[in-house]
């Protein structure tokens, strides 16, 4: 009992970390595509700690809903390509609806012209490469971290 409860405190963590690391610096990264921020250094660092929590909360919550689906949270040690097409799909979803609704909407904020725009859906194209690309990037880093340092669940 006291194993399984390390093993997904471990996992908790790790995915905690590694999402930490992978949105902070590509919400770093992508600062200056954003108007709302790219005039003041403070407002930088804000907004990219913010957007980073955010971005943690959104994976975090697409997992535990498949954690639901799934009935079991052991399937993160050993995701399967359907998981990473659901995590993805979901992220992107999410994305898409949040970019059009905050930008195209609400205004809640812009993109400077270095921002390059999906043509249709005047979305830009950091933020959906972000969603496309990070969740399974994670996903993997922290499934064979946990299997390195002899973490992963015995299925």
């Amino acid at each position: 009992m006291k194993h399984n409860i390390r093993r997904f405190t471990n996992m908790i963590f790790y995915f905690g970390l590694f999402s930490f690391l992978f949105f902070g610096i590509w919400e770093w990264m992508q600062s200056p595509f954003f108007t709302y921020i790219s005039e003041d250094f403070n407002k930088i660092v804000f907004f990219t700690i913010h957007c980073t929590f955010s971005d943690i909360l959104i994976l975090f919550s697409i997992v535990a809903l498949l954690c639901i689906f799934k009935r079991e949270i052991a399937w993160i040690f050993h995701p399967r390509k359907m998981d990473y097409i659901l995590i993805t799909s979901m992220g992107l979803f999410y994305t898409l609806l949040s970019e059009y609704i905050n930008v195209q909407l609400l205004q809640r904020w812009r993109y400077t012209n270095l921002m390059p725009i999906v043509p249709g859906l005047r979305i830009g194209l950091t933020p959906i490469l972000q969603w496309l690309l990070l969740p399974s990037i994670i996903l993997l880093v922290t499934k064979d971290h946990l299997k390195a340092i002899g973490n992963e669940s015995q299925q």
